[in-house]
């Protein structure tokens, strides 16, 4: 066990993890612990049998050593009562009480804090991840890092070398407790949004729709509940609840988590109360109170319970309610995780353990019951830099002297050990792991390899380097760009299509670089310039170098001009990802267009006599005399729809712009290619009965049939994917999956040049859930460093490139190859 989770258990740990999770363990039981019980209840199932099949004498000898079994068993329940009459032939029956027996045990040698832990884990809510199935697709699977931390503090083994200075000036203990608390807890934020996403969304599940951070309620002093739903949740009233996690192990809350589970969460119920205890007259309030061991306080438990069956009434699912309970306590224990990995040196004694097992992660697969952070953890000590050097506790001299070597965090001191990096060259060396400052590395593989990468050093953006470009990094190495985006209440659309333009390199150049000031603002446009001034001041921040390292934006101020140029985007309805783009896309196309003055449209038809590409080159200057931009440079191309008689075999050509393209999907499950997907989009189309166009040779309505090509296309392609066809409306949406390539798609076959173009994928806009009721997300690749990112709003953490084509990808972003440095439109 120790080999299986890298952590060291001492006699009391191992005490503890044997035990059934309902009583705070592992339910890792000791063969020996339930033979004795096991043994009783078959004899007791048999007793009839025994009689009718065997001798007496050999029956009553049979039964002499059943009760010498059950004599042996009263000393090992401490005297316990043994079972009722009609649960003797139950193993359970008579092996709970041994269980218990050896838990109060425990209880009795505990300290205070171990006591405070074991009463905690003992809640079925703490053990739910444990109760888990492991899914990546399903957000339930706990990567290597997570389990150890999670098994190490439910038994309370040491996930420290020893003590040592925390970059709040505190020492931080060994059992990582301290790192629960610290106000530059890595895992703090993150925990939180995660408890009021769950939330939110099993309120979506249960047909009840909701907001975070509810705009005009506030407790008189400006400070807003974290969530409130749109529609009366119960007598009458909506639902207002304010989420938080506390520390069991703090000094405030260890006296009350000591002497009962859950009196840390009972007291920060009470307090939430009391601080919103104006809101209670208008709705409706719920405290969500958990505690870092898991447990949570009596009133969040009813209403959970109440919220898990209201879902379990709409899905008709029983098992919804333990869903719910078992995503919660994931968040918790990946929030531990992340404050832990930043705070902690590791253990010295744990090296040799990773050293002696190089296929360690497919069993920690095995034991990860829970959702996972998608970071890569340990798989041996072939990833351990120091695994051929025995390691040996640095001297306080060389401590001090490392403590002066790096300054971070608003001036707080680090060891050079704590911040050693790893190179970037090989992903493995360091996981998929969104935390990029201060993993400690003293020796233990799994902090190997989470920790942070160093791009190749240039500049940074807006400074001169070598390719004209920089790496995006911070002073510190990590790149920059990796900023969350707070949810405002189904913002989720606008956050996704805003990360997705953010890692344009194209466009972000443009705004963080180039600059535009050869570009005017257009005075006829409708919001005369704001939007784009609205939404450079967000790109800019977002590229901003802060010490934060779990930064989060308000796209507020975004959304509040984009709504001047679209009302349809008012209120906290939710919206379509690819319909938003196209508004501001167009928005943005307005405010820098460079025709400021507008000349008279040219109604004549172009000269049937020319050719088709100058037919395409003279519909193109049509087209920039009144719409010319950077964003046409980047994003506008052109289609080419060829129309044919079949009577007289006459072709047409028609030439229009596009921003992007909106691809059918050719099966409605399963798995299909992108390029089956523009096969349909360019397939030949019949048109007849009451379709027939009008010939221009003919001068009459004719069958026809129409094909459409790329004449021109953009530097930057929009793919949109249609999942929601009108025929899908009330049967859900298309949840087939399309295999794109990720790099060198090729769409020169459907050219009307034939012209060789291929493209590279930098960015996926991502639905899930059903047409009424869902959520996006962004997956993008880095334009300096080429890692690929989850943007899922104010949350951001690396991602496997292998895991970036799903059945959710809704809208792609491809750049048109050797084109990343270029200016200018693209023409084909």
């Amino acid at each position: 066990m120790e080999e299986l989770v890298n952590v060291r258990f001492s006699d009391m740990n191992w005490e503890q993890a044997v035990l059934p999770t309902g009583l705070g363990g592992l339910g890792l039981r000791r063969t020996e612990e339930v033979a004795l019980p096991s043994f009783i209840a078959s004899l007791h199932r048999c007793q009839q049998l025994l009689h009718t099949i065997l001798p007496a004498s050999f029956a009553d000898k049979i039964l002499n050593e059943l009760k010498q079994a059950e004599e042996e068993w009263l000393v090992k329940a401490g005297g316990k009562m043994a079972p009722a009459d009609d649960t003797r032939d139950r193993q359970k029956s008579w092996d709970a009480p041994i269980a218990e027996h050896q838990r109060d045990r425990l209880l009795l040698e505990a300290n205070q804090f171990d006591r405070a832990r074991i009463l905690g884990a003992a809640t079925p809510e703490s053990g739910a991840w444990l109760r888990a199935l492991p899914s990546s697709s399903l957000g339930t699977h706990l990567d290597n890092e997570t389990v150890r931390i999670a098994v190490a503090l439910r038994v309370g083994a040491d996930v420290c070398s020893g003590v040592h200075a925390c970059r709040c000036g505190s020492p931080a203990d060994v059992k990582g407790h301290h790192a629960l608390t610290c106000q530059f807890s890595a895992g703090r934020l993150p925990r939180h949004t995660a408890l009021n996403d769950i939330v939110r969304r099993a309120l979506s599940t249960a047909g009840i729709p909701a907001q975070l951070e509810p705009y005009g309620v506030d407790r008189g002093d400006g400070k807003r509940p974290d969530g409130m739903t749109i529609y009366p949740f119960s007598h009458g009233r909506c639902l207002v609840w304010d989420a938080t996690c506390v520390n069991t192990f703090a000094d405030s809350r260890l006296g009350g988590a000591a002497l009962k589970s859950g009196a840390a969460a009972k007291k920060a119920e009470d307090e939430k109360r009391r601080k919103y205890a104006q809101l209670t007259q208008r709705f409706r309030f719920e405290p969500v109170a958990f505690e870092t061991d898991g447990a949570c306080g009596p009133t969040t438990k009813a209403f959970l319970q109440e919220l898990g069956a209201k879902m379990a009434a709409v899905s008709g699912d029983q098992r919804e309610m333990e869903w719910l309970w078992q995503r919660l306590s994931i968040a918790i224990v990946r929030g531990n995780a992340a404050s832990v990995l930043l705070e902690c040196a590791t253990d010295p004694s744990q090296q040799h353990l990773s050293a002696e097992r190089p296929n360690r992660v497919s069993a920690e697969q095995q034991l990860a019951t829970a959702a996972g952070s998608r970071r890569s953890g340990c798989s041996g000590g072939s990833r351990l830099v120091a695994s051929q050097q025995r390691w040996s506790p640095p001297s306080p001299k060389k401590l001090e002297e490392e403590s002066r070597a790096l300054q971070l965090h608003g001036g707080k001191a680090h060891t050079a050990r704590e911040l050693q990096l790893t190179p970037a060259a090989d992903p493995d060396k360091h996981g998929n792991d969104p935390l990029y400052t201060g993993l400690p590395n003293y020796g233990n593989s799994c902090y190997q390899n989470a920790t942070m990468y160093v791009v190749s050093h240039r500049s940074l953006p807006g400074n001169p380097s070598e390719d004209g470009g920089g790496t995006g990094s911070q002073s510190d190495g990590r790149p920059l760009g990796l900023t969350g985006l707070r949810n405002t209440g189904n913002t989720c659309f606008l956050n996704t299509v805003v990360q997705c333009l953010s890692n344009t390199r194209a466009l972000h150049d443009y705004i963080l670089r180039d600059g535009r000031s050869s570009d005017a603002s257009m005075p006829a446009a409708a919001t005369k310039g704001s939007l784009m001034n609205t939404f450079c001041a967000l790109i800019r921040d977002m590229w901003t170098s802060s010490d934060e390292t779990e930064r989060v934006l308000t796209t507020a101020p975004l959304k509040s001009m984009i709504q001047r140029l679209a009302p349809r985007f008012m209120g906290s309805q939710q919206q379509d990802a690819q319909e938003f783009l196209r508004y501001l896309l167009e928005g943005l196309h307005e405010d820098v267009n460079r025709v400021t003055s507008r000349p008279k449209p040219i109604t004549t038809d172009i000269d049937d006599s020319m050719s088709a590409s100058q037919k395409s080159m003279e519909a193109w200057k049509r087209f920039l005399r009144l719409e010319n931009s950077k964003f046409v440079d980047l994003f506008v191309g052109q289609l080419k729809a060829t129309l044919r008689c079949t009577v007289c075999g006459h072709e047409s050509v028609t030439f229009d712009p596009f921003w992007d393209l909106s691809l059918p999907i050719p099966s409605r499950s399963g798995q299909v290619r992108l390029q089956a997907c523009f096969d349909l989009f360019t397939k030949e189309e019949v048109l007849d009965g009451d379709e027939k166009p009008t010939c221009s040779k003919c001068q009459k309505r004719q069958k026809c049939t129409r094909s459409l090509s790329i004449q021109k296309f953009p530097r930057i392609l929009v793919v949109h994917l249609k999942r929601f066809s009108p025929q899908e409306r009330f049967g859900g949406k298309l949840n087939t999956t399309v295999d794109f390539s990720m790099n060198g798609l090729d769409l020169s076959p459907y050219s009307a040049g034939q012209t060789p173009c291929r493209y590279s994928l930098y960015g996926v806009a991502n639905h899930s859930g059903t047409l009424l009721s869902g959520h996006y997300t962004a997956y993008c690749r880095h334009p300096y460093t080429a890692e690929w990112y989850e943007y899922n709003d104010s949350r951001v953490h690396v991602m496997d490139q292998r895991n970036v084509n799903s059945g959710k990808a809704y809208v792609l972003f491809f750049e048109l190859a050797g084109s990343k440095h270029r200016s200018g439109s693209t023409h084909v």
